[in-house]
């Protein structure tokens, strides 16, 4: 197959598969230095408050990692993508998600 310039055009059969891989449960340590994903505050010695978000981003949606300083910038959020997982979560293979379509 060419373009209208006569260029070949490679075409990826597979690449708009949906995936839907499990989120990894949270149990990563946090660097020290890093900030809230939220409101840029710095996070607490204990450590953050981690969630995953699914968001829309241009024509995607991203799987998003949140290190929150509080659970009161986790209530910010905004709410997930329609179709997918339909609030923060931990993680792990209880999350149950949507089918993909």
């Amino acid at each position: 197959m060419t373009d209208r310039a006569g260029a070949p055009v490679i075409s990826r059969p597979g690449f708009r598969v949906k995936n839907r891989m499990p989120f990894p449960a949270l149990h990563v340590p946090v660097l020290p230095g890093q900030e809230c994903s939220v409101c840029a505050g710095p996070l607490p010695p204990t450590g953050p408050e981690q969630v995953w978000i699914s968001l829309g981003v241009a024509t995607d949606v991203l799987p998003l990692l949140v290190n929150a300083c509080s659970r009161t910038c986790v209530d910010t959020l905004p709410a997930p993508a329609d179709r997918h997982v339909p609030t923060v979560h931990r993680g792990g293979p209880s999350v149950e998600q949507p089918p993909a379509r």
